[in-house]
């Protein structure tokens, strides 16, 4: 029996930027944090609304590779957990929007 979020992760969008950011954005933010492919991958994913399980399936690797991922995150983006990062990702969108 499939499970919701199996079902959810097998329907997700490409990891390659978040539906709330154009491309373009995405890339610029991604830049500017310094995230990696992969940080990048399961931040969009994040955006989108995902759970662990869900990240995990869609890029096929394990929920504790994923929780690994995300340790390091908050660690290098100074977060203490998901809502924080998806707050950084705002506040750095905001700051690389205002004009110069």
């Amino acid at each position: 029996m499939r499970s919701h979020a199996d079902t959810n992760a097998k329907n997700a969008a490409s990891p390659d930027h978040p539906s709330i950011f154009t491309r373009q954005e995405w890339v610029e933010i991604r830049r500017s944090l310094g995230l990696s492919t992969r940080q990048a991958e399961i931040v969009c994913l994040l955006l989108e609304g995902h759970k662990i399980y869900a990240v995990a399936v869609t890029l096929g690797i394990s929920p504790d590779t994923v929780r690994a991922h995300l340790r390091r995150l908050y660690r290098k983006l100074a977060v203490a957990d998901r809502l924080d990062l998806v707050i950084r990702c705002f506040r750095e969108f905001r700051r690389l929007s205002r004009p110069l």
